[in-house]
């Protein structure tokens, strides 16, 4: 594997100072809101609703409610985690593969999501890091590639409630930021879009898709490319405490020179501590040549 350089780390951390300003500016405005005794409109739990819908339902869990979260699968939930909401996500990852030339075995934690919401229960803001520790065997030679990760900053919205056979709606703003190890950081800003949807259906099942576009860099030129996703879950409660997950994804490269379409299976299974502590354990492989052989991981979720 290629080392990427550091380069241009400053405004990757200009970028990030800016997103805590704009944190810092509303989380004032939140705690003015939540003081005004005057009485106040029923509150929005989604930005919009369908034409046919009757009612804003949908959006964050209740505070009295299991929570709502984007770990384990690759699919990030519809809603957002509510006003005033701290949620962490967490875990540790390992991926394999071996091409026949090289082997790669990857640890990537603690994969710290923070989510907040803020300003309205439709809308949060999102910031992640993580480690890698990557090893590659190639000609009975050994490499190793340690360090942190580009951070992440994005905000999510939760757009509309599920009517029918509308499906729940939210759309979520992302980039990477150039901050991480100068051998691993991609030293640009690396923006993206993601358009999340799904459906809870009578029967206790639910499908969620995400439809995703990141601006990338190869791994061997270092030229950019558009690296679209696109991914599909179901799930289910096995009782009060377990659900269960079975999900397919691919990564489709739109313009890359090494690169090629990426298409993965993976499963798991989350256990609820209580309401607000979620565990999860979950495990996957690659489809074909071009995926990585297989993963795994576990992690939690804490909401506070």
């Amino acid at each position: 594997m290629e080392k990427r350089s550091g380069k241009n780390a400053r405004p990757g951390w200009l970028l990030l100072g800016v997103w805590l300003l704009c944190l810092l500016i509303c989380t004032p405005v939140m705690a003015v809101n939540f003081l005004d005794d005057e009485p106040v409109e029923p509150v929005h739990r989604t930005l919009m609703q369908w034409s046919q819908g009757n009612g804003f339902g949908g959006g964050p869990a209740d505070r009295d409610s299991p929570l709502i979260g984007d770990r384990p699968d690759f699919v990030e939930s519809a809603v957002t985690v509510g006003l005033g909401v701290l949620q962490l996500e967490m875990g540790y990852t390992f991926i394999y593969d071996n091409d026949g030339s090289q082997s790669v075995r990857s640890h990537g934690y603690p994969e710290a999501l923070f989510r907040y919401g803020v300003w309205k229960e439709w809308f949060e803001l999102r910031l992640m890091f993580s480690f890698l520790d990557e090893e590659t065997v190639s000609g009975g030679t050994s490499s190793r590639l340690q360090g942190s990760e580009d951070i992440y900053l994005g905000a999510k919205i939760a757009i509309a409630p599920q009517e029918g056979f509308l499906p729940e709606t939210g759309i979520m703003f992302n980039m990477m930021v150039p901050s991480g190890s100068a051998n691993i950081s991609d030293g640009e800003v690396l923006p993206g879009v993601s358009l999340l949807y799904s459906w809870e259906f009578d029967n206790g099942w639910a499908l969620g898709g995400q439809t995703q576009g990141n601006r990338a860099l190869d791994p061997i030129s270092g030229n950019a490319y558009t690296e679209m996703s696109q991914a599909l879950s179901i799930e289910t409660s096995l009782n009060d405490r377990v659900g269960y997950y079975f999900e397919w994804f691919c990564l489709i490269p739109s313009g890359a020179e090494t690169m090629k379409t990426e298409h993965y299976l993976d499963s798991g299974f989350t256990f609820l501590v209580h309401n607000d502590l979620q565990l999860d354990i979950r495990a996957g492989i690659g489809l074909g040549d071009a995926a990585a052989d297989y993963f795994f991981g576990s992690g939690l979720i804490r909401r506070f």
